[in-house]
């Protein structure tokens, strides 16, 4: 069984959650209702999704395809919790809830926490198909929490603060999974339910960008970037393995293992010397193409990545013609074509700096423009 549990930590002057369609998504297809409406919670509420039946049952949600479709459930000041849970006599059997837009907004401060609970042990996901905002109608003192205590969650649109005093962030347990997909900007901090524990995952976007740090209370177990996405890091960055699959550009500190595939990986640093603690290394096979980048950021910058652990890849740039970049790595290096380029400016020298061993390289260009380089 999943449930979505609602909590109203502290008591709001008007508070509510704008929730529209709610779909039962399988892998068996979806359930079409007719039934649509609006449901106002006083109190504490179990819905369960529509069984097939012919007739909507009391404790029953509209179910439907359309983006629009469903009813809609709106929470009064006093609502304490809402769930929502897959019926035993479901006619397509477990997979889990759709949800459109989140919405939370209130005229006073307070916190409002959904757990996310799968009590059947379905593998239950709970899909959110539309926005998730805090702060609404110019808010700026709600708080959105989401806990995947035993049930993942996958996020298909926009996460947004509206104001930097608005608060969204996502706690993750051991097995369980937060998808972000899409080209969507995410606001707010993700973390593990304790250290270690807990994966994210980008998938099939061209431009993920995540503004907050991830893993910075508690590490998660790993950070995935499918091949098919390319993300945006614009934050700190923690867990035990980061699955650099897809193409990452990395703005802040990176802590964990890094394995790279066939596309780039890029340090991009503007204002501050940051460190990659941990190795860079190709996933297990080998993969052809694999690229590691150190370019500042902005220009005339003249700020350092360095890197712990060992590294290993097919290709490094450091610096490009227009912007400077400067890299020390601590440990061995073992990469066949290395490339130092120096930027546009006189400021602008580009730094490889290697305090160990290189290896394997058969290639290292010193391309000096109007900024010079060094190795």
């Amino acid at each position: 069984m999943l449930e979505i549990n609602l909590k109203n930590t502290y008591k709001k002057l008007i508070h509510y959650f704008s929730i529209f369609t709610i779909i039962l998504g399988t892998t068996f297809g979806s359930i079409n209702s007719a039934y649509a409406g609006s449901v106002t919670i006083t109190n504490s509420l179990v819905i369960v999704e529509d069984d097939g039946a012919g007739g909507q049952e009391a404790d029953e949600v509209a179910v439907a395809t359309g983006a629009l479709s469903g009813d809609s459930l709106v929470t009064a000041a006093d609502a304490t919790t809402v769930s929502a849970s897959i019926d035993a006599n479901d006619v397509s059997g477990a997979g889990g809830v759709n949800i459109h837009d989140i919405t939370a907004t209130s005229s006073a401060a307070g916190v409002t926490t959904l757990t996310i609970i799968d009590s059947g042990s379905a593998n239950s996901v709970l899909t959110i198909t539309g926005k998730i905002v805090a702060g609404a109608a110019g808010d700026t003192d709600d708080t959105l929490s989401f806990d995947l205590t035993t049930g993942s969650m996958t996020v298909t649109e926009e996460v947004t603060e509206t104001a930097s005093t608005n608060t969204i962030d996502f706690d993750i347990s051991a097995s369980q999974i937060l998808t972000f997909t899409g080209n969507v900007t995410v606001n707010g901090v993700i973390d593990g339910a304790t250290s270690g524990v807990g994966t994210l995952v980008l998938t099939n976007g061209t431009g993920t960008t995540l503004t907050d740090a991830i893993g910075a209370d508690a590490s998660l177990l790993a950070v995935t970037i499918d091949d098919n996405d390319a993300a945006t890091f614009n934050s700190s960055v923690s867990a035990t393995t980061i699955n650099s699959t897809g193409s990452g550009t990395y703005k802040g500190d990176v802590t964990g293992a890094m394995l790279l595939n066939d596309n780039v990986a890029t340090f991009s640093v503007t204002t501050t010397d940051t460190t990659l603690t941990g190795s860079i290394a190709e996933k297990t096979g080998g993969a052809d193409g694999s690229q590691i980048d150190f370019v500042n950021g902005a220009d005339a910058a003249i700020i350092k990545t360095t890197v712990t652990g060992t590294v290993a890849a097919d290709r490094m740039d450091v610096g490009t013609s227009a912007k400077a970049g400067l890299a020390t790595f601590q440990s061995a290096v073992t990469v066949p074509d290395i490339n130092v380029t120096g930027g546009d400016a006189a400021a602008e020298d580009s730094v490889l700096e290697i305090q160990a061993d290189l290896t394997a390289a058969t290639s290292v260009v010193l391309d000096d423009n109007t900024g010079d380089t060094k190795l």
